[in-house]
Parts: structure tokens; C-alpha cells; sequence
């Protein structure tokens, strides 16, 4: 991605939201522990489920996902092998091709899901089957290209993420930010946010 590139390069200094993997470990440093997990999940038609209670019940199944997107490498690797996956360019072009039975389910992440289910009004037309296929932690992560990398500077950081992690921040943020975009798809298109 393009914000991956700016670090690489040390235009910038720090990530916020960086999944971790081996590849980015060459240019970035992550600060544990991670801030937030992100599950995600099997999205399918309400009331079409199938028998699931992991990553094989996918099998004999055809499912979308957004191209390039990664749930980790573990996951991607059997899904690679053992899965019939196809890449799709957005979110709702994959709930579409769900709701029009053109696929048997989705891989996404649950809260950006949920929300552009909810935009869409599909909400009441989908349905998660647990449980997730992965949950990848999110982390703060600083360039090794950045000037203000240092080891002090990643121990504060270290700190304070435990710190607002112990506390439930996290969570609580998600949950009042999750509410306000929702207001903000309620508002007429002419309205602006000061």
C-alpha cells in the first residue's frame, strides 16, 4: 500500500493499524502489544447456512474476498490450497454476488462488514458463522527509516498501548466511532460535518 511505501521510505514515521508480517518487519517496528484484534469472519446468506466450525467446513464451497486482502499467513496459505476463492474489487460487489447466490459466502473482516451492511441495508439479509477464520492484532508500528525511532521512544509507546489496552480504550472507541459513521450515512448527502 501506498502508506507502507511512505514508511519504507521514512517519509513516515509511524503506523497506526499494521497488521504483522515477516515482510513488514524488514521496514517497520512494531510496538506490542498490538492496540486491537480484528476478526474475520464467514459472511453468508440469512438463513443458508452450512455446518461450520473452522476453515475445512469452507471446503466444496465457492466464496469471495476482496483481491489482495490477507487474513493472515496461515490462513492464506491453506485457503491457497485447499479453497475455491475469487477476488473481487469492493465489499458490495462481494455482498451482491452473496445475496444474488453467485457465491456461497464472503471473508471480511466483521466491523468494517457490519458497517457497510448496514449502509447498504443488507444487514437483515446476512449473517456471521463463527467462528472467525482469523483475528489479526492491529498494531502501532514506526519506520526504521524514522528519525524519532529509538528505543525509548518505543518503550513509551509500549507503555501507554498496555496501559490503554488494560483499560478497554480500544474497544470503547471503536464502539462510540462505529455509532458516529453511522449517524454521519444517516445525513442527507448536502449536509456537511463541520
Amino acid at each position: 500500500s501506498r502508506a507502507q511505501d511512505e514508511v519504507r521510505t521514512g517519509r513516515v514515521d509511524l503506523i497506526a493499524g499494521a497488521f504483522l508480517t515477516l515482510p513488514r518487519l524488514e521496514s517497520m517496528d512494531y510496538v506490542h502489544p498490538a492496540f486491537f484484534s480484528t476478526p474475520s469472519v464467514v459472511w453468508v446468506r440469512q438463513g443458508e447456512t452450512f455446518p461450520y466450525s473452522g476453515w475445512q467446513d469452507l471446503q466444496g464451497h465457492t466464496g469471495d474476498t476482496l483481491v489482495g486482502n490477507s487474513f493472515g499467513q496461515q490462513f492464506d496459505a491453506y485457503a491457497q490450497v485447499n479453497l475455491t476463492l475469487e477476488g473481487v474489487s469492493s465489499l458490495t460487489q462481494a455482498f451482491q454476488k452473496l445475496l444474488l447466490g453467485r457465491t456461497d459466502y464472503v471473508l471480511y473482516e466483521r466491523y468494517p462488514g457490519l458497517a457497510l451492511a448496514e449502509t447498504l441495508g443488507m444487514e437483515d439479509d446476512l449473517q456471521v458463522l463463527e467462528p472467525p477464520i482469523s483475528s489479526e492484532g492491529l498494531y502501532l508500528t514506526l519506520s526504521h527509516n524514522s528519525a524519532c525511532n529509538d528505543p525509548w521512544l518505543r518503550g513509551q509507546l509500549a507503555k501507554k498501548m498496555t496501559e490503554l489496552s488494560v483499560a478497554g480504550l480500544p474497544e470503547t472507541l471503536l464502539q462510540r466511532n462505529l455509532l458516529r459513521w453511522k449517524e454521519q450515512q444517516l445525513q442527507p448527502a448536502s449536509v456537511q460535518n463541520p
